[in-house]
């Protein structure tokens, strides 16, 4: 099995995370997955773009109070995408 194959878009280790940290839960929000991944406001909107660029994530905004939330979910794409990720990443680790 070779690297060419990997999933470039989520083969970055935050990008992995974050797909990981979506897959199986419904929504995520944006300040859980900065918290959780210990990252900056700035670099968890860069690569949430770049993943929903590549439409693997979906991304809404609601009024909650007086604030926004952003609330960040895998699409049916990313969720594909991450799934066939981990079973390539597995393929080599067990090669």
């Amino acid at each position: 099995m070779a690297l060419e194959h990997i999933d470039p878009v989520i083969n970055t280790e935050l990008r992995m995370r974050l797909t990981a940290a979506l897959y199986g839960v419904s929504n995520s929000s944006f300040e859980d997955l900065k918290l959780g991944l210990g990252i900056t406001d700035s670099n968890l909107s860069k690569q949430l773009r770049v993943l929903e660029e590549a439409d693997y994530i979906v991304i809404t905004k609601k009024r909650v109070g007086r604030r926004w939330e952003t609330r960040i979910a895998l699409s049916d794409n990313g969720e594909s995408r991450y799934l066939s990720y981990r079973k390539e990443l597995l393929a080599i680790l067990n090669s």
